[in-house]
């Protein structure tokens, strides 16, 4: 370290060629032939000369360098902003301490029943600015106050959330307040193909008993036809229920007509499964909403002479 502060990068491409950092939190040494790259080494009653310090300097920097990216790695792993060293490497306080003056995330932590849920809050601090025990960064600063008053938002929001949960009367888990918190859904929202296996599983036990073995097959020929339409539309051949709108309503309407080619009064039976499908996820709660409200069907009237 201190015949580095002499010296300056000359061999700083010939280290960093050398020394291999990986993704995965390893390192190697590659090509050891220090004497072909840099000269025949030292004797212990020769004078340092230039090239010494400069070497020195090179190895110091890709020092630092690679352990940043080393302890880069680890933090990301982790998610851990605590550090212990140990080994030779460690007494490098140059190198440590430049680890030290680097931006660090700060991560929100949620705890409940002894389940832990943790996730970033998209800020950064050095650690020597944060004060573990007020959990805020330390100072008056803009860029103190800054951090510190998006904390007290997500504290409040992550409190606010807790209570939401706690008066739903459910059991709830720290990922519970987490999702919450990020707007994302508590459970796996409900496709359409749930609510359809749901019904013609439905239809399958009663066979005989006020269904017929030509209706469950009606069912899954229009679940067929209905996936393939999906895949035209959206690229998938399922659909979150509360994704079905009254826009889908008429398209498949019009697929029906226009690309499947089937009548007018059987698109209007193939539609109206469908529907049945709506209600259905309407009654049990699986949907929020009903795409039918505004969707009015017609008929083909035929007249027939004797």
């Amino acid at each position: 370290m201190a015949l580095a502060s002499y010296g300056k990068p000359e061999f700083i491409k010939d280290f960093r060629e050398m020394v291999q950092v990986s993704d995965n939190g390893r390192y190697a040494i590659n090509d050891q032939r220090f004497e072909e790259r840099f000269g025949p080494k030292r004797l212990r009653h020769e004078d340092f000369t230039s090239l010494h310090f400069n070497i020195a300097h090179s190895l110091q920097l890709v020092i630092e360098e690679s352990l940043l990216e080393l302890t880069g790695w680890l933090e990301q792993e982790t998610t851990e902003t605590r550090l212990c060293l140990a080994g030779v490497v460690a007494l490098n306080c140059v190198a440590n301490a430049r680890s030290k003056r680097k931006e660090h995330p700060v991560y929100i932590r949620i705890t409940v029943n002894g389940s832990r849920e943790e996730w970033s809050t998209g800020r950064k601090c050095y650690p020597l600015e944060w004060d573990r025990a007020a959990k805020r960064v330390k100072g008056t600063r803009e860029y103190a106050r800054s951090i510190n008053n998006w904390l007290d938002v997500l504290q409040a929001r992550a409190y606010a959330c807790r209570q939401e949960l706690y008066a739903s009367g459910k059991t709830f888990t720290a990922v519970h307040i987490r999702k919450l918190m990020q707007g994302e859904e508590l459970e796996p929202p409900k496709m359409l193909s749930d609510v359809w296996d749901y019904h013609t599983n439905q239809i399958a036990g009663l066979l005989g008993k006020g269904y017929t073995a030509a209706t469950l097959q009606k069912y899954k020929s229009v679940f067929r036809v209905l996936r393939k339409f999906l895949l035209l539309k959206t690229q998938k051949d399922d659909i979150k229920l509360d994704d079905i709108d009254y826009q889908l309503v008429r398209d498949f309407d019009h697929y029906l007509k226009a690309d499947y080619g089937v009548k007018i009064n059987t698109a209007v039976q193939m539609v109206k499964k469908l529907r049945t499908m709506m209600k259905i996820a309407n009654e049990i709660g699986w949907a929020k909403h009903d795409p039918f409200v505004a969707y009015r069907q017609k008929r083909r009237k035929f007249s027939v002479s004797f």
